[in-house]
């Protein structure tokens, strides 16, 4: 957030954990699993955002969808979520 404006009152971060080969079949890869790991930060009632995200997920054909952490962060004032879900992607 830039000097001036106003913090948002939620938000989500993502980024990829791991990503390798998943699925071998006649020693060959036939898959890749990657592992994201996804923040919410939000100064409201987040219980509702969470349940849209892991909806958005799964629709997305996200599996293993899993709340990891909730908290408080005093100094900012944000309760945060971290979650983790799995993308399969199958090779042609």
């Amino acid at each position: 957030v830039g000097k001036g404006k106003a913090s948002p009152t939620s938000y989500l971060l993502y980024h990829l954990i791991m990503s390798g080969g998943a699925l071998y079949a006649d020693h060959d890869n036939e898959g890749t699993l990657s592992t994201w790991g996804i923040d919410l930060y939000s100064k409201t009632n987040y219980t509702e955002i969470v349940k849209k995200v892991i909806r958005a997920l799964k629709d997305a054909e996200f599996i293993g969808v899993t709340v990891e952490v909730e908290q408080y962060e005093q100094e900012t004032g944000y309760y945060h979520v971290s979650l983790e879900a799995k993308f399969l992607t199958m090779e042609v």
